[in-house]
Formats: structure tokens, C-alpha cells, sequence
């Protein structure tokens, strides 16, 4: 878990600065407070949450190819 996390963390510090804070902040909080959160999140952008949703799924296909190769290669970030 603990490889998968630092693996994690190495493909996020490769996305945009605005990328990176987006789906930091989608994934924030439990429960009530995520969903309050995300709602504030697609306002702020001037979006839907359903655009907010596509965005946040974009971001999680560019990171999907970095933290695979980081796990199969058995790498420390």
C-alpha cells in the first residue's frame, strides 16, 4: 500500500499545478463534507458537477499509465 501511495504521489507532482489541486481537492473530506466539497469545486470553476466529474476522470486516465509503470518496476519516488 505503502508503494502504491508513494507511486502515487510521484504521478501527481508530473501533473499541471491546477491539475494537481483539483484532484486533491475532489478526493477531500467524507462523507457530507466531499460532496459539499465538490459542489463548492464546480462553482468555483463555473462548471457542472458533471463536468467537474469528466475533468476529475481525465485526470485519473493520465495517471493511471505513471503509477502502473512506478508499480511494475518496483521503484521508490
Amino acid at each position: 500500500m505503502e508503494a502504491r501511495l508513494a507511486c502515487l504521489e510521484e504521478a501527481l507532482a508530473q501533473l499541471d499545478p491546477r491539475d494537481q489541486h483539483l484532484i486533491r481537492t475532489y478526493y477531500q473530506g467524507e462523507k457530507r463534507e466531499k460532496i459539499d466539497n465538490r459542489r463548492r469545486l464546480a462553482e468555483k470553476l463555473g462548471i457542472g458537477l458533471n463536468a467537474l466529474r469528466i475533468r476529475v476522470l481525465r485526470i485519473r486516465e493520465k495517471l493511471e499509465v505513471p503509477i502502473a509503470d512506478c508499480m511494475r518496476d518496483g521503484r521508490e519516488p
